[in-house]
């Protein structure tokens, strides 16, 4: 089974999602048309206008660049990991492949999102489980280090942030962080278990949790996890300074780019939560509440906010291109029978 042909199985089976999947995406829906009518209502439409007429060229032209060296770390990160358990992807490859995912997650959210194409793609050349745990992993490394740094943003703006508005933010960030060193924690604790002798007992019953597992604490030896962490703090501080960027484009004082450089990965953070369809709504609000708190026009907090989608959304369309070529590739090459790498 070629990787179209397992697309077109996974799109099936989300299209016989039980009701209640059905149900949450309604409800995902109702949050987003909710948030961007707030959002809507909020506004200053002809602000909005002059803040994007006379927004700076050159400055957005420069933070065009930014999803295509997230991608590109990205790329470089999971490198590193399949690496680990010695599977040799070229980069330029991963690179292609990430590019491809973006454009399921912008354009196709639902359906086949970054991660499920990432191990479909690389699941024909090697075992499912590897790359599945490699992928996951690669997820997961990505949301500490923007935990770690949304953390220190709040930190920052702990005296210009409503008391309420900063201890709820701390709560949460630092029970994510916890959670996730514990879960790290008891993969690499989980993976040393073979010594003992009920092993055998666990490895019988749950045999694909072990063996994940195993795959898992392989991956988080240190010689692998500091360079990975490592490089999701590159990619996150790229992602930061395209936000400083593009509030410089649009008139930002400089005084006031250290605290966009801080609110950045608090917003981020909240589009990660799985209320709205592709983190729509959640973005806008989150950037518009938190940078007017610190006296930036919502109407610039919100060109801010689409700017950065927008040049997302760009580099998805160009994803979506590279994934059309090699549908057609495909079918140029069918009757001779080679594989082709996505």
């Amino acid at each position: 089974m070629d990787l179209t042909d397992r697309e077109t199985d996974i799109e099936h089976t989300a299209n016989r999602a039980s009701p209640l999947r059905h149900l949450w995406k309604v409800g995902q829906l109702l949050v987003t048309v909710v948030l961007i009518y707030w959002a809507i209502q909020k506004l200053d439409w002809p602000q909005v206008w002059a803040s994007i007429l006379t927004a700076k060229i050159g400055w957005l032209v420069i933070a065009l660049s930014y999803p295509f060296l997230t991608v590109a770390i990205d790329a470089l990160r999971l490198q590193v990991l399949l690496g680990a358990i010695s599977r040799r992807v070229a980069w330029r490859r991963l690179f292609r492949v990430n590019l491809v995912g973006l454009f399921f997650d912008n354009f196709l959210p639902g359906n086949i999102g970054s991660d499920a194409y990432r191990t479909l793609s690389l699941s024909q050349q090697y075992a499912p489980r590897e790359v599945l745990t490699t992928v996951l992993l690669n997820r997961m490394l990505g949301w500490f280090g923007l935990l770690v740094l949304g953390l220190v943003g709040l930190l920052a703006l702990q005296s210009l942030l409503p008391v309420d508005v900063f201890w709820s933010a701390l709560f949460v960030l630092s029970a994510g962080l916890c959670l996730m060193v514990i879960g790290f924690g008891l993969l690499v604790t989980f993976q040393r278990w073979h010594t003992y002798y009920w092993y055998d007992r666990i490895l019988r019953r749950w045999e694909r949790l072990v063996l994940f597992t195993q795959s898992a604490g392989q991956l988080l030896a240190p010689r692998t996890l500091i360079p990975s962490l490592g490089l999701s703090f590159l990619l996150h501080a790229v992602v930061i300074t395209a936000t400083v960027v593009i509030a410089q484009a649009y008139g930002v004082p400089s005084e006031q780019l250290f605290l966009v450089a801080c609110v950045a990965p608090i917003g981020f953070i909240a589009t990660m939560l799985p209320i709205s369809i592709a983190g729509h709504g959640v973005r806008e609000t989150a950037f518009i509440y938190l940078l007017s708190n610190f006296g930036i026009m919502p109407e610039v907090a919100l060109a801010i906010s689409v700017s950065l989608y927008l040049m997302v959304a760009l580099a998805s369309l160009i994803g979506g291109g590279v994934r059309a070529f090699s549908k057609v590739k495909e079918l140029t090459i069918e009757t001779s029978g080679t594989a082709v790498p996505y």
